[in-house]
């Protein structure tokens, strides 16, 4: 039985190469991001007719409860769920800690 991996963050730098050693050995991939659509589904293109493995791509914001219990409901029900996680979305603040709002502390957490 083949492992799924989810690469969160995935359509370039750290995720996007992270995403190509797990295809490369066989893993089915699971990508995210949260802007970048174009990239992402050149990422599972890419994936796909290099390694020959499943591929699901997934556009949305990693810190929203709702699109994350969408997201991995239809994991469920396309590759039978995750095996691995790799958190790699992030987002950073500009600026001093002590000029940020509780809202920006908290979206940042």
């Amino acid at each position: 039985m083949n492992k799924n991996v989810l690469i969160t963050g995935a359509s370039r730098g750290i995720g996007k190469a992270i995403a190509h050693i797990f295809a490369k050995n066989g893993y089915s991939v699971i990508i995210n991001c949260s802007k970048s659509k174009e990239a992402l589904m050149q990422l599972k293109k890419e994936l796909e007719e290099l390694y020959h493995i499943p591929v699901l791509a997934s556009v949305g914001n990693i810190g929203d409860f709702s699109y994350v219990t969408e997201l991995f409901l239809n994991i469920k029900k396309e590759l039978g769920g995750v095996d691995i996680l790799i958190n790699n979305a992030g987002i950073s603040h500009i600026g001093l800690l002590t000029d940020m709002t509780p809202e920006e502390w908290k979206n940042l957490m």
